[in-house]
Formats: C-alpha cells, sequence, structure tokens
C-alpha cells in the first residue's frame, strides 16, 4: 500500500485526484495501490479511484457519491454502510465484497463481477447491473425499483425479500428456481 498517496486521499480529494492525473500522464498503466486502506467514514465524494487497488479495504460508512471506481480491485472491502449513489463501478472486482446496507442508487455497475458479494438490505434503485456477474451473491432485502439487469449474468444468487424487482428478472429468478427444483 502507498502511504503516502493515502493519506493524500484523507487530507484532500482534489488533491488526490491532481495526483493521480498526474501519475497517469506519466504513466497511463499508474493504479493506486490502496489494499487494506482504513477508510471508514471517510468524504470522497468524486474521488478519482479508478483502477486502484482497494482489495479488503475498509470503506464502511464511506461517502463515495460520484466517484470513479471504473476497474477499480475492491474484492473482501468491505463497504457497509457506504453511499456510493451514481459512483461508477464499471468493470470492477467486487468478489466477496461486503455492501450491507449501501446506499447504490443510480450506480453504474456494467460489467462488473459480484461474485459472492453480499449486497444484503443495499439500496439499488435505478442501477445500471447490464452484463454485471452476480454469481451467488446476497441480495436478500434489496430494493430493485427501477434497476436494469439486462444481460447480467445471475446464478444461485439469494433474492430472499427483494423489493423491486424488474419483470425480466422476476422471471429469470423463477426459472433458475424451478430448475433447482427439478434436480
Amino acid at each position: 500500500m502507498d502511504r503516502s498517496l493515502l493519506d493524500l486521499l484523507r487530507r484532500s480529494v482534489d488533491e488526490f485526484n491532481a495526483e493521480v492525473a498526474r501519475q497517469r500522464s506519466l504513466d497511463p498503466q499508474w493504479w493506486a495501490n490502496l489494499t487494506g486502506a482504513c477508510l471508514q467514514g471517510s468524504k470522497l465524494r468524486r474521488a478519482n479511484l479508478s483502477g486502484a487497488k482497494l482489495w479488503d479495504a475498509d470503506l464502511r460508512l464511506t461517502d463515495l457519491r460520484g466517484a470513479d471506481l471504473t476497474r477499480a480491485g475492491l474484492v473482501g472491502a468491505n463497504l457497509q454502510g457506504a453511499c456510493l449513489r451514481e459512483a461508477k463501478l464499471r468493470r470492477a472486482n467486487l468478489e466477496t465484497a461486503v455492501l450491507v446496507g449501501a446506499d447504490l442508487r443510480r450506480a453504474d455497475f456494467k460489467e462488473t463481477q459480484l461474485w459472492r458479494a453480499n449486497l444484503e438490505s443495499a439500496d439499488l434503485a435505478e442501477a445500471d447491473f447490464r452484463k454485471a456477474h452476480l454469481v451467488r451473491a446476497n441480495l436478500a432485502e434489496a430494493n430493485f425499483t427501477g434497476t436494469v439487469a439486462e444481460g447480467a449474468v445471475i446464478t444461485s444468487a439469494d433474492f430472499t425479500g427483494a423489493r423491486g424487482l424488474p419483470e425480466a428478472l422476476k422471471k429469470r429468478v423463477l426459472a433458475e428456481l424451478a430448475d433447482s427444483w427439478g434436480d
């Protein structure tokens, strides 16, 4: 983990974003290594964390509204109760991440990996899950009102008590249940 970068992010999102832009002007493949970072309760609105490595990071109750987490590695990250409203998470890896009770309204999860992610009681209203992978994800009690999920890979996910499931998604869930009962 890059401690100086972590300190900069804690101090100022604008300065952090400027440093990300500077580093990428020198090396377009550069990414921030914030593995295991503790940013619990931080205000990181509109932070540019695209491509960042945030494996096992503690982001509980963090304000990430409008943040860019495109292609970020959030494997095992704890985002319980975090606000990711309107965040960009395209092609991010959230395998085994904890997003219990998170505010994910209007978040962009296109092509995101959410294998075994825990989104129990999350607010997913108007989120975009097109082509996302929700394999063995816990989506119990989640709010799906207005959610888009065309082309999503959804297998063995738990939708117990989920609200507002789009019709197409309901049909897929019911078809999978019927298949599992037939085995």
